[in-house]
């Protein structure tokens, strides 16, 4: 039997038989409505949520630990978190980049937040720090740079020589004013604190002109664009043991190189730094550095802008005017601020001087955000916060060395006050503080703990090739010592409940489309005594068993087509529902997806293949019985 004969006869026999083909639909449609639901609202949870909050191609290690009377040690004697772990968790196989994480190590507090509160407000400080180039990607995406730069094309762009050249809400970026992108901030900026001693700079650092200067014997142990060549001067020393392999021994101190940034004028410097002129008459034409035989000590090379303070108060200040000081010259001021877009970061809690910085970049949690709307907004009588935009570029002060909660850092090392900008949102970021690029939390650490604990991390979160190798790179790191994070572990927990979800679901969902299919079969083997005469008149007239078994099995098939279109269609508008009340009373979530359900085309034509597949099984029998009907004894039949 040809199709175009086939198809009429299908068609006919349905319509004819309308009733029994809608009730045997309604089990398919039931069964692949609930399946393709439960399983587009797991891929995006798992999608959208779980893996937002925990890529499922990473996992977070942390020393492994054991509980005394309540509370966490870690076992030092093995699965210690440094420079040499990491780089051997580097080698295991399947691990593409390790990204340490460290903790701050002393007490610090906020100050701040007119701006939302309506006057300042003080907060302890708990901060952490990770490598900024893991979070970029997840930056862009809150921020929705991508609409953001849709929104702007076309618009004429004003060329810019700098940020202020722009109007608030612009930065200058690639020679013309453009909507300010927030992710990019965040990376460490050099932003320094003042040491008194090489112990308080990390490995590789000493302390020379109270800043710490990173030692080099060539450029390639410098990167980032700068070049090994400024000679400074150092610790003292008795021999050429008491300095650097690069250095030597020189009227009794260390002389040696470091790594600098090249520059022939001010622009090729980052912000907040000028450009050393090479010839000088006096100091005072070297921004504060020594005029040495008509050149200066840093002469061609980049350094922090020196500047000063009218008084130690005006740190605690929000006024540009204040905050910015004056740039000295010398030892006298130039009647400029520091560049637009930095501040006066001074060396001591009461003091004056010190260098242009940026604000350090941070990061908040959205579950901050949520606690603060649930239940710190309400009791401090603070706004709500409807939307995370407007809080991006709000700076606050941060004062290291003092608390709320704990005792001050003692003398002799004094507070240090820096100042905060909000960069953006993540979920990697501390669910109940702020994170910061991981190298100033390790200057920082190093400044007033010592470089002991600057070198060891708390976590270390190790990116993988795949999903594939997550399991032998967790069971690679138990091996040496190291156990999943809290946080990973949660996550791990999270997707394991997750999956039984979706099995139980599926399985249900399967269930309903067994019994759609027996219900099927006993449909078709109804329809089929109903019509054993039309069946027998068409094998009389030269049907053959094949053409009588393939026309009960397309009829089949167009019913199992139809229910899992249907079913599809009635689950794309449950979840519609779904979202549309997930909305309405989830609505104040920061960064709740705003589907929450996955349709993909494996979902959706898996659903149907499932459809067709179990009518396809519930009419075989039926189709085999009257393909094998005699047609004589069926028409001589009453």
């Amino acid at each position: 039997m040809t199709l175009s004969r086939l198809i009429p006869l299908v068609l006919q026999n349905i319509a004819r038989n309308k009733k029994n083909f809608v009730f045997s639909s309604v089990g398919i449609l039931v069964g692949v409505t609930l399946f393709s639901f439960f399983l587009a609202l797991a891929g995006g949870i798992r999608e959208r949520v779980l893996n937002r909050v925990y890529p499922i191609n990473q996992v977070e290690i942390e020393p492994m630990s054991v509980s005394l009377a309540g509370f966490k040690r870690d076992v030092r004697n093995e699965g210690r978190l440094d420079e040499a772990a990491v780089r051997d968790l580097a080698t295991i196989p399947g691990v593409t980049h390790v990204f340490p994480k460290q903790r701050s190590k002393l007490p610090s507090m906020f100050k701040g937040g007119a701006a939302i509160f309506g006057h300042d407000r003080f907060f302890e400080a708990f901060f952490d720090g990770l490598a900024a180039e893991l979070l970029w990607d997840e930056l862009k995406e809150n921020e929705q740079v991508v609409e953001k730069r849709r929104r702007f094309e076309g618009r004429r762009v004003i060329p810019c020589g700098g940020d202020e050249d722009c109007k608030p809400g612009f930065e200058c970026l690639d020679e013309g004013c453009r909507p300010i992108e927030y992710w990019r901030h965040f990376r460490y900026g050099g932003q320094l604190l003042p040491c008194e001693r090489d112990d308080q700079c990390l490995e590789g650092e000493l302390c020379a002109a109270r800043r710490c200067e990173r030692v080099c014997g060539d450029d390639t142990d410098c990167g980032d664009g700068r070049t090994c060549g400024a000679k400074v001067m150092g610790g003292a020393c008795a021999g050429p043991a008491d300095c650097p392999e690069q250095g030597h021994c020189r009227d009794g101190r260390c002389e040696v190189a470091v790594c600098m940034t090249s520059c022939r004028f001010d622009a090729d410097c980052p912000l907040g730094s000028g450009c050393v002129p090479e010839g000088c008459t006096s100091a005072a034409d070297c921004l504060g550095a020594g005029c040495d035989g008509g050149h200066c000590t840093w002469a061609g090379y980049c350094r922090p802008l020196p500047c000063r303070l009218a008084t130690a108060r005006d740190q605690e200040k929000d006024a540009c005017d204040k905050v910015r000081g004056e740039v000295l010259r010398g030892r006298d001021a130039s009647g400029l601020p520091c560049p637009d877009g930095t501040y006066c970061a001074v060396d001591s809690y009461t003091g004056t001087t010190g260098t242009c910085e940026r604000p350090v970049p941070a990061l908040l949690s959205p579950f901050l955000i949520e606690m603060y709307n649930a239940v710190a907004g309400p009791q401090m009588g603070g706004p709500r916060i409807e939307g995370t935009e407007m809080m991006l570029g709000l700076e606050m002060r941060m004062v290291h060395g003092q608390s709320l909660i704990t005792r001050d850092v003692p003398p002799p090392r004094e507070r240090i006050l820096r100042r905060v900008r909000l960069v953006g949102f993540s979920d990697k970021a501390l669910d109940l503080g702020v994170t910061v690029p991981l190298e100033y939390v390790r200057r920082m650490n190093a400044h007033f703990r010592g470089l002991e604990e600057a070198r060891r991390y708390d976590t270390v979160i190790l990116q993988t090739a795949g999903n594939e190798y997550v399991s032998g790179v967790t069971l690679a790191a138990e091996e040496r010592g190291f156990t999943l994070s809290r946080k990973s572990e949660d996550a791990r927990k999270a997707g394991t409940m997750l999956f039984v979800l979706t099995l139980v679901f599926g399985f249900i969902s399967v269930v309903i489309l067994v019994i759609a299919a027996v219900n099927i079969t006993h449909t078709f083997l109804m329809i089929i005594s109903e019509r054993k005469h039309e069946i027998g008149i068409l094998r009389a007239i030269g049907a053959g068993r094949t053409d009588i078994r393939l026309l009960i099995l397309v009829e089949a098939g167009l019913i199992g087509l139809f229910g899992g279109v249907l079913g599809n269609l009635c689950a794309l508008g449950l979840s519609a529902v779904a979202n549309s009340t997930a909305a309405r009373y989830l609505g104040d979530i920061p960064f709740r997806p705003d589907d929450l359900f996955l349709f993909s085309p494996a979902i959706i034509c898996g659903s149907v293949g499932f459809a067709l597949l179990f009518c396809l099984l519930g009419a075989f029998l039926p189709a085999n019985r009257a393909a094998g009907m005699d047609p004589a004894r069926v028409l001589s039949s009453p």
